[in-house]
């Protein structure tokens, strides 16, 4: 690990484990948590993260963090930190004009420079969510999410999903209306979670079963070039990891030729647990930015990887990959066990990379103990 870029910023990533030492450039006291952290070494910036406020109004803020001085930078232990309102993103120059807009404006979700998801109430409208995009990502999502509306409409899907608003390319903002329903997670993590992940297994099933056509594909071959790339990425930033990543790709390579080419049908792409509510008797489904013509084993693989990393789960993640597959084939759809495992490899892989990318001076060595298990999973 010693040439790694952790090993590199080593000094600067464990000052900025305390946030005390951002918190003093711009905030007094306590009240303030940390939504999100990103290491980029070789960038100036280096490293970005986002506070915001605990207490009411809420304030949400950027802190950029270089080895150099930057203009309004201020001098601290991790380095120069130029802290900016979230609404300043120069990457995303329409997001100020939409939080200027009449009605009341909360933040939901802020990924620096790529979007921002904002929950607004107007007077005489009903709630609505917004979300601010870098490019023309939020189309396709517009387009997705009126398709499956649609399919909705016509009784093909087993989850609600957000009425359909608008899509603004002036500004590269997309409108849905809120979907009612609180978050599964709570009951997903408790001592009935088979229930729920049967319930969204069911669901999910629902989708591939539907007659949506999504122009957009993401099959196996498209999931092996996006590792590729991650495998790149990784190797930049921990070089000793290389010959592990390689030798990944190429069991997953083998795995997906072992398999054959399978029919393709309608998928979400990304319904990881946060992505699913419920409001008491239906289950519903957000963000459509992912929505393709791929395999269902993907969308299983997604929610069940982003288990394997939830330290406050009551029941084993292999009891809640059976309750989703048998959710799956009470509607007639079969999984295949070993594309599941593939994509459940990939999923471990992108982990490895996030941990690599996290503010944190053991990011190398979390990345590694991925990369592991990602191995394993293969090997299963």
């Amino acid at each position: 690990m010693s040439h790694s870029a952790h090993a590199r910023y080593r000094r600067r990533l464990e000052a900025l484990a305390c946030d005390a030492a951002v918190l003093a450039s711009f905030a007094a006291g306590t009240g303030w948590a940390r939504r999100y952290a990103r290491f980029e070494p070789d960038s100036e910036p280096f490293a970005t993260l986002v506070y915001e406020s605990t207490r009411s109004p809420q304030r949400v803020m950027r802190v950029d963090v270089s080895e150099d001085p930057t203009m309004d930078a201020i001098r601290a232990e991790p380095g120069w930190l130029r802290v900016l309102s979230f609404d300043r993103d120069e990457r995303l120059p329409t997001l100020s004009t939409i939080v200027s807009r009449p009605g009341s404006c909360m933040v939901v979700r802020y990924l620096p420079g790529r979007r921002c998801t904002l929950r607004l109430r107007s007077a005489g409208r009903p709630t609505r969510y917004v979300k601010v995009y870098r490019d023309d990502r939020g189309r396709r999502a517009d387009v997705a999410g009126r398709l499956l509306w649609g399919a909705a409409g016509r009784g093909e899907l087993a989850f609600s999903v957000p009425r359909p608003d608008s899509w603004d390319a002036s500004t590269r903002t997309l409108f849905q209306y809120e979907l009612v329903g609180s978050a599964v997670t709570r009951k997903l993590y408790g001592p009935h979670g088979a229930d729920v992940a049967h319930r969204i297994g069911r669901a999910a099933a629902s989708l591939a079963h539907s007659s949506v056509e999504p122009k957009r594909v993401f099959d196996a071959a498209a999931q092996m070039a996006h590792s590729i790339d991650v495998v790149h990425e990784l190797a930049r930033r921990v070089p000793s990891l290389a010959p592990m990543a390689a030798l990944l790709l190429d069991e997953l390579g083998a795995c997906h030729a072992r398999l054959g080419k399978r029919e393709l049908r309608p998928i979400h792409g990304d319904p990881h647990a946060e992505q699913w509510l419920d409001d008491g008797e239906r289950l519903g489904l957000l963000d459509f930015e992912a929505v393709a013509r791929g395999d269902p084993e993907l969308d299983a693989a997604v929610f069940l990887a982003e288990l394997d990393f939830e330290d406050d789960l009551q029941l084993p993640v292999d009891q809640l990959e059976d309750a989703y597959i048998a959710g799956a084939e009470a509607i007639g759809l079969t999984l295949d066990r070993q594309l599941l495992l593939a994509y459940r490899g990939h999923k471990r892989l992108a982990k490895a990379l996030r941990s690599a990318r996290a503010v944190r001076p053991d990011g190398d060595q979390r990345a590694e103990a991925h990369l592991r298990r990602a191995l394993e999973c293969v090997a299963r």
